[in-house]
């Protein structure tokens, strides 16, 4: 979680103001960014095939809900260290 709290201030630095619509691809099984940018008032999701159970966590893979997701209007998209599951990379 140390690492979400690294990448925080970086996040918020881009972001726009909440309550902006924030989907948070690979929030990981500790939740990411998401609990701390509710905290800050966004409308924020997070999805990761090991998501933490909630409200505002959708447990799957990006690519399998991406169509539906993408579908929808977000105001901002966070994803830190998820290109490691990108096959083919090209």
């Amino acid at each position: 979680m140390r690492e979400a709290h690294d990448f925080l201030p970086f996040v918020l630095r881009h972001l726009p103001p909440s309550p902006a619509r924030v989907l948070e691809v690979g929030c990981g099984d500790e939740g990411g960014l998401v609990p701390e940018l509710a905290g800050r008032g966004y409308d924020v999701v997070g999805v990761d095939p090991r998501a933490p159970a909630g409200d505002r966590y959708l447990r799957s893979e990006f690519q399998k809900v991406a169509a539906a997701l993408t579908s929808e209007r977000w105001d901002a998209i966070v994803a830190a260290r998820v290109l490691h599951h990108v096959d083919p990379l090209d």
